[in-house]
């Protein structure tokens, strides 16, 4: 036990003394809680603007009838691949990236592996912008 109590003062002598050279700098604990709440709303933007974006595209094929064109062959997909909204898909992939970066910074990303965010979020966005498209709600915008 007195060795244990001896390894442990010699940690704190080590550290008292990295303190107070200027080599370790000591934070508040709001600069803690403000990078925690920022990469949060961070998530959360990001996720919001995915399924915004996702559903926009829904909205978009709907709307210019690009589906319908699958239903003539080699012409139709020819057609499909002209009026389909890349713009869109390229922005809901980026958020979609980014949000999985953001992911990987936050504390409880450490438990569980990264395949399954990845996932839950993936099918999070699909069925959220799927029922904000067929709600109308990309209408409003």
């Amino acid at each position: 036990m007195k060795n244990n109590n001896n390894n442990f003062k010699e940690l704190e002598d080590k550290v008292m003394s990295e303190i107070k050279s200027g080599r370790v700098k000591l934070h508040p604990k709001y600069v803690f809680l403000v990078k925690k709440l920022g990469l949060n709303s961070g998530i959360i933007l990001t996720v919001i603007l995915a399924i915004l974006f996702f559903s926009l595209a829904i909205f978009y094929m709907r709307t210019a009838d690009s589906l319908e064109y699958l239903s003539f062959g080699k012409a139709g997909i020819l057609a499909f691949l002209e009026s389909f909204p890349y713009l869109l898909v390229v922005s809901l992939i980026l958020f979609l990236f980014a949000t999985g970066y953001l992911i990987t910074k936050t504390e409880w990303s450490y438990k569980k592996p990264f395949k399954y965010f990845a996932l839950v979020i993936l099918v999070f966005v699909l069925v959220m912008g799927s029922i904000a498209a067929y709600s109308g709600l990309s209408e409003n915008i």
